[in-house]
């Protein structure tokens, strides 16, 4: 998103993408593109956290069953006890849940570089916070793996600091299904 913009980033005036405080991303598939500071400096902007919820359709119930039927007859040796016919069912199942959860696909990735990712970084977060499990904390312009939630929700945010900025990240999310035994 573009917004007009006056006395932001240091007086700067111009078009700059905006940094979502609380970005909350939907559907099958979609992309995030760091802030920029203007249409004609695609770098991000000094001092700004921006955070990002991406969720999926929630795990489906689409199960498969196998299901294994023996039928077994008894034969004479039964009868002989007076019982003229016995049939035993057996029923096992193997149920597998599809479940849908939400992959990261980094297309690029440029952020300051420090041995902590102290100043400039992105972190992933496998829930739907901050507050969730830390999944990677990332920075540099070494362009990472692809990163899989284990649930259909991944929380994203991107901080910079007051100095270093650079040309920042474009990842693509989409939802895949995890498939698991029961």
């Amino acid at each position: 998103q573009h917004v007009e913009s006056s006395n932001l980033l240091n007086n700067f005036t111009g078009d700059f993408t905006a940094c979502p405080v609380d970005g909350q991303l939907s559907g099958t598939s979609g992309s995030i593109v760091s802030p920029t500071k203007s249409v004609d400096d695609s770098r991000y902007p000094n001092d700004v956290t921006c955070a990002w919820t991406i969720t999926v359709k929630i795990a489906s119930h689409n199960c498969f069953v196998i299901v294994i039927l023996l039928v077994v007859l008894l034969d004479a040796n039964v009868r002989r006890n007076n019982i003229k016919t016995l049939k035993q069912t057996n029923v096992s199942s193997l149920q597998v849940d599809a479940a849908k959860i939400v992959t990261l696909e980094f297309v690029r990735f440029q952020l300051e570089y420090d041995s902590g990712c102290d100043y400039d970084s992105l972190t992933i977060y496998d829930g739907v916070s901050s507050s969730s499990h830390e999944l990677a904390k990332l920075c540099g312009e070494s362009l990472p793996k692809d990163i899989a939630s284990s649930s259909n929700t991944l929380h994203l945010r991107f901080i910079s600091d007051f100095s270093v900025i650079d040309d920042g990240f474009v990842i693509n999310y989409s939802e895949t299904t995890k498939y698991e035994s029961k």
